[in-house]
């Protein structure tokens, strides 16, 4: 039997010379960008008429809030506020038809004064809060300007949020990693090695209850992530399922259908995966596998720019990529596990038919993290400096300090490891002392990852960095005794600003091109065009 091993190793386990040469350039790749899971979205404030500052001669009939995602109407707030904290609005917020993030509330005529906009949406994409306040004025107003403020906004950190959706991918990450290790790198290498039937139950029985961990985890996950999420819009910790803010969540958002989905999928799941191994309930498990990861990517960041099916189509190869490699690394610490009973010769041979395996498997999931990665960076990330200028830039480091070492141990796995493991299988007694510390090291590498798909709930809680900017305010330049009911928005400084009637629906304004030097005569012109 030694010598057919023998065989086996020398001729099923040397790797084509070909994967050496892209091997050295994913590496480089990924050392210079390895870059985010997918993240999930804000409903940011763009632009807002009336702005920030803005003085109006003319009382405006609504209140227009244009956002970067759509809100959810049910759960959102926009209210119009006095001097002395009165409620002016009419209280009729809604969606305006032809723009799904444009958030109105009609206003009755309102007398000279200045009234504060107070606001708070859920997104309708991912369920998160975003909020603020700003004011402006009706009636006339001194010669000058305003100095201009910023409109408040911001987007909580619920620390239960983020831990629910880092478990939500740890969970997804182990259900198809477990699967494709199973088909790709244990069933060949038991095939090879020649190892009996019934040396392979200890894994079959391991991969089960593997699933059954994953299923339980995922499924907990996804309803405390509907539980915060409705306790977000509730604004306390939980709303549980038969309260209003529960079934708000579920119906109203994107988060909310995707998470009956998902409980349904892991139902599923149970009954494809539990029970013993066949090659129809195995693939259907991986095909439902995909498509969860799908729900992922369809309410990111991805899913929110303009053009999204490139955007998302990288997303969900990202978080493939991801489960490949951080999932197939339980089911390998499995593998290892359950083959400690076999005798040193044969468990070393079956180390060495894993080892290459999975790696080649590792290396294309890293090669495919590299090109996602930069992608999602140049799209969500925008500018190296923003790395540690803002909040997301610095997560994203941080998550980088946490994947590097992974990478460096597969590296050490495939370049080192593999070949001493290799070179001992071919000698009689095998090599129980590499194989022991080489599952050391797996240990220490599947611990990072789950460390790794953790801290990515805090990308759950972060606007990218490439974000649009809230507008910089309201200007108003008032001429003595000209009735003007324009408004300018943002400092001054060579910038283009929009213009609009008051209470005209902005999607009718024109821009102009405003600098401290040109406003004057800019400004009287505007008054010939549109008033």
């Amino acid at each position: 039997m030694h010598s057919g091993f023998c065989r086996r190793v020398e001729a099923g386990s040397e790797p084509m010379k070909k994967i050496r040469v892209w091997i050295a350039l994913i590496v480089t790749l990924n050392l210079a960008c390895l870059s985010t899971l997918p993240v999930r979205a804000h409903a940011v404030l763009v632009y807002s008429n009336p702005g920030a500052n803005a003085i109006l001669t003319h009382s405006p009939s609504q209140v227009e809030l244009f956002l970067s995602e759509p809100p959810a109407v049910k759960l959102s707030q926009l209210k119009v506020l006095d001097a002395a904290g009165n409620q002016v609005d009419l209280g009729d917020v809604h969606l305006d038809p032809a723009y799904y993030t444009h958030l109105v509330v009609s206003l009755p005529k309102l007398p000279q004064g200045v009234y504060q906009v107070v606001w708070r949406v859920i997104s309708a994409t991912d369920g998160h809060e975003t909020g603020g306040e700003y004011s402006f004025a009706v009636g006339t107003a001194s010669t000058g300007f305003m100095v201009p403020t910023t409109p408040q906004t911001g987007a909580s950190l619920p620390v239960a949020d983020m831990l629910v959706k880092g478990f939500l991918y740890l969970s997804a990450s182990i259900l198809l990693g477990s699967i494709l290790f199973t088909f790709v790198v244990w069933d060949p290498s038991v095939r090879l090695t020649g190892l009996p039937q019934e040396d392979g139950w200890g894994y079959e029985r391991f991969s089960r209850g593997l699933a059954l961990v994953g299923i339980v985890t995922f499924g907990l996950a996804n309803l405390l992530s509907l539980v915060v999420q409705a306790g977000l819009a509730k604004g306390v910790l939980f709303a549980w399922p038969g309260q209003p803010e529960f079934g708000a969540v579920v119906a109203a958002t994107r988060v909310g259908n995707f998470g009956i989905l998902r409980f349904e999928a892991s139902l599923v799941l149970a009954f494809l995966l539990l029970p013993k191994k066949n090659f129809w309930n195995r693939w259907t498990a991986l095909v439902i596998c995909l498509l969860l990861l799908l729900t992922f990517s369809l309410e990111s960041h991805a899913a929110g720019t303009p053009h999204p099916f490139l955007p998302v189509l990288a997303d969900w190869l990202h978080m493939t990529a991801v489960s490949v490699w951080v999932g197939g690394l339980f089911s390998f610490m499995g593998a290892t596990i359950s083959s400690r009973r076999l005798a040193p010769e044969p468990k070393t041979i079956l180390t060495s038919f894993l080892i290459p395996y999975f790696s080649n498997l590792a290396w294309v999931s890293v090669g495919i993290l590299g090109l996602t990665g930069l992608y999602a960076a140049f799209l969500e990330v925008g500018q190296f400096q923003a790395l540690w200028t803002t909040a997301y830039g610095q997560a994203l480091l941080i998550k980088l300090i946490l994947a590097l070492p992974m990478l460096a141990l597969g590296g050490i796995h495939y370049f080192f490891t593999r070949p001493a493991i290799r070179q001992a299988a071919s000698r009689s007694g095998g090599a129980p002392v590499l194989v022991k510390r080489f599952r050391s090291m797996l240990t220490v590498e599947a611990a990072l990852g789950i460390v790794t798909l953790l801290w990515v709930g805090i990308f759950t809680a972060l606007p990218p960095a490439s974000l649009p900017q809230v507008s910089q305010g309201a200007s108003r330049l008032i001429r003595p005794g000209a009735p003007v009911s324009g408004w300018v928005t943002g400092p001054l400084q060579p910038v283009s600003h929009r213009e609009t009637k008051s209470g005209q629906p902005i999607r009718f304004s024109k821009d102009y091109e405003i600098s401290p030097e040109n406003h004057d005569n800019c400004l009287w012109d505007l008054e010939k065009r549109l008033f």
